[in-house]
């Protein structure tokens, strides 16, 4: 976006004059004080009064800091139809304690606007008072689903692994060479000119604050160089000694072993992604892990040690518990259409019986929330509501009617459990599975909308006010929202 600033310009105040003298432009201060803020209102209220009128809504919420060094904290909430993310507030608080009951009132404030009937699942990073904030929400409203943001936990996880003892020398050099391109123009420009004669697509990346899992793409990058670096080396156009004894052979096993946490990452960030998501990319994460540590020696294997393989697998197992001791994501996967119903179900099918003890336990909180509510009232008990929640939940897992006819091809989850509210034998597990199916089941929204606050917080506009950052946010968001409608 254009900074109001420019309408002050005098050349631009000429262009306007040439091209109708009888227009008078405003100020920039009268477009930032009074414009934005009153078109930024008016989009919140029309946000407001469209989540209103949806259900199992998903609240978001971080942190971040301006350029000018201002604390600033973005709540979202987003519709499950269209998946569309809505900025509702960017709380200032520089001279507040970020404690927990602090960003619970923000919270409640939007959740009490908007309706907390309407929402279904919380979401932030699980940082201490992020994370207690959620609880309070979630002992508030029984119904609401409390969530860690699922590309913050992989991203951790990987890092955990970064910090081990085994790659410090490796990650060390690797952060040398890097710092050494980002600052010698002379040798930046000359491994530039390699990289398009031998067609590496990807020069050396900076190892990052913010990016997820920033160490791997660096890594890679590096990697990727290390013959091109050693040209220019052998040369003598550059006048550097390497030492790359058992450094790449250790890069290698890094980039190995933290790939399957980037790819997972890419795909959870999109505003698509749900529960059953979460715990299929995990479980590919750790397949992945299981085949390079049973492949160890060969070609096809990480070659680590035995002891580091042991670290690792003590990291990945606490970071399972720390997740998925939650069993949303296990119920979101089991529900998912995509999987192959079973014929022969055994009962005691571990799979089975938790997702069926967290489905009833989703199902009487719902009831509770309302049990005048559809489908409930058409039951004569909560009783009554469990025999026949576990009939159809048992009808599902061995694909049988009316739940056999499933086309994940042309039709996602949340249009397939949709399609099944109105279905008398199927209406109690259509509620709990559309609800997990219209969870987003991260904060990427968050991530989006600072990244927008950063490009419009420029270092020559960085004494702007965080209330105008979020105005010009805001109104950014709304209208490439209308844009991709118009599109479509």
């Amino acid at each position: 976006m254009i900074p109001p600033s420019a309408v002050d310009c005098l050349r631009w105040r000429d262009f306007v004059a040439a091209l109708d003298g009888n227009v008078n432009t405003a100020s920039g201060s009268t477009i930032s004080d009074n414009f934005v803020t009153t078109e930024a209102a008016y989009i919140r209220k029309e946000s407001v009064k469209l989540l209103s009128q949806s259900d199992n809504l998903t609240l978001s919420y971080d942190g971040g800091t301006t350029r000018g060094h201002e604390s600033v904290y973005t709540v979202h909430a987003t519709i499950p139809s269209t998946r569309d993310a809505h900025l509702l507030d960017g709380n200032e608080a520089s001279g507040v304690s970020h404690t927990a009951e602090h960003l619970c009132s923000v919270l409640n404030k939007h959740l009490r606007e908007i309706g907390p009937e309407n929402f279904s699942c919380i979401v932030s990073d699980n940082a201490g008072n992020t994370r207690a904030a959620r609880t309070l929400i979630e002992q508030e409203y029984p119904w609401i689903i409390s969530l860690q943001d699922a590309c913050h936990h992989q991203s951790n996880a990987a890092k955990d692994i970064g910090q081990l003892l085994y790659f410090q020398l490796c990650i060390s050099k690797m952060k040398s060479i890097s710092t050494h391109f980002h600052t010698s123009t002379f040798a930046a420009r000359h491994l530039s000119a390699l990289c398009v004669t031998h067609n590496v697509s990807e020069n050396i990346v900076a190892v990052g604050n913010t990016r997820f899992v920033s160490h791997f793409y660096a890594a890679r990058s590096v990697l990727n160089c290390l013959p091109l670096i050693l040209q220019l080396i052998s040369s003598e156009v550059l006048d550097l000694s390497l030492v790359i004894d058992h450094f790449t052979v250790e890069l290698r096993q890094l980039c190995t072993i933290l790939e399957p946490f980037p790819r997972s990452i890419k795909c959870l960030e999109s505003s698509h992604s749900t529960p059953a998501d979460v715990y299929l990319f995990w479980l590919a994460i750790i397949a992945r892990l299981h085949e390079l540590f049973k492949h160890n020696s060969t070609i096809n294997g990480a070659g680590l040690p035995k002891e580091v393989m042991k670290e690792i697998t003590g990291i990945v197992n606490g970071r399972h518990q720390e997740m998925f001791q939650n069993p949303v994501y296990l119920a979101g996967f089991f529900l998912d259409i995509h999987l192959t119903s079973d014929h022969d179900l055994r009962r005691l099918l571990p799979a089975y019986t938790l997702a069926g003890t967290y489905l009833v336990r989703l199902l009487g909180r719902l009831y509770n929330k309302n049990p005048n509510s559809s489908p409930f009232s058409h039951y004569s008990s909560w009783q009554d509501i469990q025999a026949t929640f576990h009939r159809q939940l048992l009808s599902f897992t061995r694909g049988l009617g009316p739940f056999e006819k499933r086309s994940p091809s042309t039709q996602t989850n949340r249009e397939y459990w949709e399609n099944l509210i109105s279905v008398p034998s199927a209406d109690l597990l259509a509620v709990a599975g559309l609800l997990l199916a219209s969870i987003v089941s991260n904060s990427m929204a968050e991530e989006r909308t600072m990244s927008t606050i950063t490009k419009l917080n420029s270092p020559d506009r960085s004494s702007q006010k965080v209330s105008t950052l979020i105005d010009m946010a805001t109104i950014r968001q709304h209208y490439k929202r209308e844009e991709a409608r118009t599109i479509t």
